[in-house]
Order: C-alpha cells, then sequence, then structure tokens
C-alpha cells in the first residue's frame, strides 16, 4: 500500500503517542481494509482521550474493528455509540462464563456488524434491545442457548427480530393460563375421539400473547388491550415471539 506524506506523517505521530509501532498500526489497517487516515482519525478522537481520562490504554483492535464495520460513520457519533458497546461488555463478563478470552467482545463486534449492517445512522438503541433480549432468552428458551449461540443464529438470518419493532418502544403482553387435571384429560379424551395428531399441552401452565403495545402503563386492563397493535380490520395484531 503506498501511502502520502500526510498519513505518514499521521502514523508516525501515533507510534510516538501510542508507543505502538507504525509497522503494526499500518498491519491492522491492512487486515481490516481501514483507511490509515480513519485510524489516526480513531486515535486523535477516540483512543487518545479515552487513554488520558482513565490512565490505561483502551483496547485499540476492538475499537478499530468497530470503526471499520461503519468507516462512513461520522467520528462523532461513533465516538457516542461506543459507551453503551463498554458497558454492555463488562455486563457481560460478569454475567456470561463463557465470555473469557476475548469471546464476549467477538459476539459483541458480531452484533454490531449486524445491526450497523441494517443503514441505520445511529445504531445505539437497537443494539441494546438485541443485547437485552439475547440476554433473556436463553433463559426461556428450550434447549442450551448461550448468548454468542444466539449472536451467531440471528447474523445467520436464523433468528429474527420484527422489522420495525427492534427499537425498544414497544413490549409484547402474556397471559398465563394453568392447565387443570380435568382440563388436560379432557382435551386427551377428545383428541382419542377424532384425527387430530396435533400436539397435546400437558404442561401445567402457558403464556399465551395477547398482543404487542408503546403503551404498557394504564388504569385498567382495557386501556392496555385497546392500546395494542392492530390490523387493517382492527384485531390485535398476532406476531410470533419465540
Amino acid at each position: 500500500m503506498i501511502m502520502s506524506k500526510a498519513t505518514s506523517d499521521g502514523l508516525a505521530r501515533v507510534q510516538s503517542e501510542s508507543r505502538i509501532p507504525a509497522s503494526t498500526w499500518r498491519e491492522w489497517c491492512n487486515r481490516l481494509e481501514l483507511d490509515p487516515l480513519l485510524a489516526v482519525e480513531v486515535w486523535d478522537e477516540v483512543c487518545n482521550p479515552m487513554r488520558t481520562a482513565s490512565g490505561q490504554a483502551p483496547d485499540l483492535t476492538f475499537i478499530l474493528q468497530l470503526r471499520a464495520t461503519r468507516p462512513d460513520h461520522y467520528i462523532d457519533d461513533f465516538r457516542d455509540e461506543l459507551p453503551s458497546i463498554f458497558l454492555t461488555a463488562k455486563l457481560l463478563d460478569a454475567l456470561e462464563e463463557d465470555f473469557a478470552g476475548g469471546r464476549g467482545k467477538a459476539a459483541l463486534l458480531r452484533l454490531y456488524r449486524h445491526v450497523a449492517g441494517k443503514g441505520d445512522d445511529v445504531v445505539t438503541r437497537p443494539f441494546l434491545v438485541h443485547v437485552g433480549c439475547l440476554l433473556l432468552l436463553p433463559h426461556v428458551l428450550p434447549g442450551e442457548f448461550t448468548f454468542r449461540r444466539l449472536v451467531r443464529s440471528i447474523a445467520d438470518g436464523k433468528l429474527l427480530f420484527i422489522e420495525d419493532y427492534e427499537d425498544g418502544n414497544h413490549i409484547d403482553v402474556f397471559e398465563l393460563h394453568k392447565n387443570e387435571k380435568q382440563q388436560m384429560h379432557a382435551r386427551a379424551k377428545d383428541r382419542a375421539c377424532t384425527s387430530d395428531k396435533g400436539e397435546l399441552q400437558t404442561g401445567s401452565s402457558y403464556l399465551t400473547s395477547l398482543g404487542r403495545t408503546n403503551k404498557p402503563f394504564a388504569q385498567t386492563e382495557a386501556e392496555i388491550k385497546n392500546a395494542f397493535v392492530r390490523t387493517d380490520e382492527g384485531d390485535p395484531m398476532v406476531f410470533p415471539i419465540f
């Protein structure tokens, strides 16, 4: 790669300030296909101020990988996104046992690339919504699901967030139904008399989705239900939850 004098001078200065050889910076840029001038900008606007404020060197390679995901993004907007990502990384380090050895940041980077790939100008809120949902899903889904496996499923297109409802403004309302033994016996008897071969619900309780709303706080149950997202016919819209 042939570099201009401005680029060479910039990397030389960054080398002096960061105490990391310019050759290492060039190697990082080559691997990430990142313009060296953007790397210099990241050092000046993000990494060096972080080091000055905390007295510790930030995770340069992680920040550069994030920057390489959206090189056309304004540096000010990119800098504003970083606190949520780093705070999330610390939270996951405390909650998830399988995040050692950089695996946690690798999962967050993969998730950031997925969310940023949708083309939104600011991804902080949808990124945090995705993280929150993926932290909860292992506790409600059957099987050996982990945060990292779910991130991989999303990135591979195997798990989808409902379009237009990933901004954190809506919640799903459920109703708990308990199965009495008499009810289960009656359903089993009816099933035996018909050709219906569908799965027989034998659990003690089930969650039924009532609807999706952005107004979960109200004085009455009716007010909450009236605020459900509705179809063109006026009925509550049914969403695939799990």
